[in-house]
């Protein structure tokens, strides 16, 4: 039985921790739940556990009271913050100290602070922890709620130092929270409220802010961008199909997958934010009534208190207040599909294949053709029978199934050719070493096929091509494997300022990410290819072009850059320094063309002739 489980985690062998009221528990991937710490009390000041210092046997020592954040690295170390403190349980079952203090009311301790400077994590105070995470390098992440900011343990050296925020807090408003999380470096945005933390594959730091209802991101060079939510705050629009920078999101949770897809929580409803940078409804219908197993994802009610995404692709889900653990499985793991040669002779063997594995072969007739373990097909008498092949799962069991035909006399063998991937809009033709036959294709949603052969993409994804000749000895089949490829990019959308002075810098940012930047002049202004960053040069124009590009296509968005002259230093005044009450002088300058201003209210001066 599981009670009221409030957060999780997966290891990199798909083993299950979970926070459960006081204790820590982990299922293996053998399904056996094992208690890994806390012996069912709760601490608040840690005196009186002097082996803190040092390390513990994690089962016989109570958990620090208010447990909020929990996180297992790759290796198998358990993370979890409790007031005051984040500990270690350790592979071997050990429990120490990381960061904070070894207890709550430290004598002497200040509030967090931004750390400039990297600092002892033992002994640093910890305001209040939401959300941990933990990177390739085994390192920790933590959001520091109250203060606004996201901190990071290097393990190795036991040193703490912000990665995200300025360590204020903020309740900016919507004009100025455009304006402090895009392009800038990350330490010096403001975060409303981080919630939950998570770092991608490639190093990328991703931001829950629930209150600000983004998603934020801090790329590799350490610039902070709106991925979700930027413009959308207060509509009630959500956006899902569209861009996700434009949507509108609420989040307490947060997770990344190891291709880089974000999903979001805000506890009745997850969404996926794709690599491409679109939002779609993942699982969930908005409320927590709970209606039963074994639904697709988007009309199961779900009450997600924790998300994490397993070995497999698959998000589990922690409901605390339902008593259960649910996960929504991968998808491409339960489309099973056949391929191989279909048609046999008496006395003759077809080796079948599947695209997943661990699946049950069967056939419908086998006194027509028997299939084994392994999907080898015998053919036994003429006729045709159904081979079916099936995963095993507790609540459905996806099949495949095919028709073998089985022919008195051998016929000539039908082969197939031409180019197996195809982009949506596009088209391929197929041809057979045999005429006269039709076409059919398996999913008309993915790709068609012409009575000529020819197919053409509709939408992302794979189906089967077969094609069919019959004749008085009987029916031959062939089939081929279509994949149709990502669509073209579409147009990215560029940010950031369009004019700067010379000799002075801007950042731009372009969504999708992952495209090449170039400049029309880099006489007037060049920009780094990777990173959006422009070195303005000289006085001009020029146009700065982000492109993205895949097997399907190549997609541009530009920019105009406008970079002004450096104004010149002043260097002189003149006129009269003196004047009575309700005269008038005029002060001249060089160079011309600036602006006046009055230091005293006791006398004004016209901000353009200087009189």
């Amino acid at each position: 039985m599981v009670t009221s489980p409030n957060l999780i985690d997966i290891d990199s062998a798909g083993n299950i921790y979970y926070v459960e009221g006081r204790y820590i528990r982990k299922k293996s991937t053998d399904n056996i739940i094992t208690t890994i710490a806390g012996n069912g009390s709760s601490r608040v000041d840690g005196n009186e556990f002097d082996s803190e210092f040092g390390i513990t046997p994690a089962t016989g020592i109570p958990l620090r009271d208010g447990i909020e954040a929990m996180t297992v690295d790759k290796h198998g170390n358990v993370y979890v913050y409790g007031f005051g403190g984040i500990e270690r349980i350790s592979t071997d079952g050990h429990l120490s100290l990381v960061a904070g203090y070894t207890h709550y009311y430290a004598s002497g301790s200040t509030a967090g602070v931004l750390i400039d400077e990297p600092a002892i994590a033992p002994g640093f105070t910890i305001n209040y922890v939401n959300g941990m995470c933990t990177d390739n390098n085994g390192d920790l992440y933590y959001t520091d709620y109250y203060m606004g900011s996201v901190n990071k343990i290097t393990i190795a050296t036991n040193r703490v130092n912000t990665v995200a925020g300025n360590g204020t807090g903020f309740s900016p408003t919507p004009y100025e929270y455009y304006h402090t999380y895009n392009n800038v470096p990350a330490t010096v945005a403001f975060l409303n409220e981080p919630r939950d933390v998570a770092v991608g594959k490639d190093g990328s730091i991703y931001i829950a802010e629930t209150s600000g209802r983004k998603v934020l991101k801090v790329d590799t060079s350490g610039i902070i961008h709106t991925i979700a939510g930027e413009t959308l705050m207060y509509s009630s629009d959500y956006g899902n199909g569209g861009p996700a920078k434009l949507s509108r999101v609420s989040v307490t949770k947060i997770t990344v997958d190891s291709t880089g897809n974000l999903y979001i929580s805000n506890d009745s409803v997850i969404r996926r934010i794709s690599n491409e940078g679109i939002i779609t409804a993942f699982g969930g219908t908005g409320s927590t009534t709970y209606n039963g197993e074994c639904k697709n994802a988007d009309v199961a009610n779900i009450a997600a208190i924790d998300i994490a995404v397993d070995k497999d692709g698959g998000l589990v889900i922690a409901e605390g207040v339902k008593n259960r653990i649910r996960k929504i499985q991968n998808p491409d793991l339960y489309s099973p599909i056949i391929t191989g040669r279909f048609t046999l002779t008496l006395d003759d063997t077809s080796q079948l294949a599947a695209s997943l594995p661990t699946g049950t072969w069967s056939s419908s007739n086998t006194s027509v053709a028997t299939v084994d373990g392994t999907g080898k097909v015998i053919s036994v008498s003429v006729g045709t029978t159904t081979i079916s092949y099936m995963l095993a799962d507790t609540c459905i069991s996806p099949i495949a199934t095919t028709v073998i035909y089985v022919n008195t006399s051998p016929e000539d063998i039908i082969t197939l050719s031409g180019v197996s991937s195809v982009c949506p809009g596009s088209s391929t033709t197929i041809s057979a070493s045999v005429a006269g036959g039709s076409w059919i294709s398996s999913n008309a949603s993915i790709a068609t096929v012409s009575s000529a052969g020819i197919v053409t993409g509709v939408t992302s994804g794979t189906c089967i091509i077969t094609y069919t000749v019959s004749d008085s000895t009987g029916t031959d089949t062939a089939t081929l494997l279509i994949t149709v490829l990502s669509p073209a990019p579409a147009t990215p959308i560029i940010t950031g300022l369009g004019a700067v002075c010379a000799e002075f810098n801007i950042a731009l940012s372009a969504s999708p990410t992952g495209g090449t930047w170039s400049s029309s002049n880099a006489t007037v202004a060049n920009i780094g290819s990777t990173t959006g960053s422009v070195s303005a040069l000289t006085a001009g124009t020029c146009t700065m072009s982000y492109s993205l590009s895949n097997t399907c296509g190549t997609a541009v968005a530009t920019k105009v850059i406008t970079v002004n002259p450096t104004p010149s230093s002043i260097s002189s005044a003149s006129g009269f320094f003196a004047v009575a009450v309700g005269s008038t002088v005029t002060l001249n300058s060089s160079p011309t063309g600036g602006t006046w201003s009055s230091s005293n209210g006791n006398a004004i001066v016209n901000p353009t002739t200087g009189v």
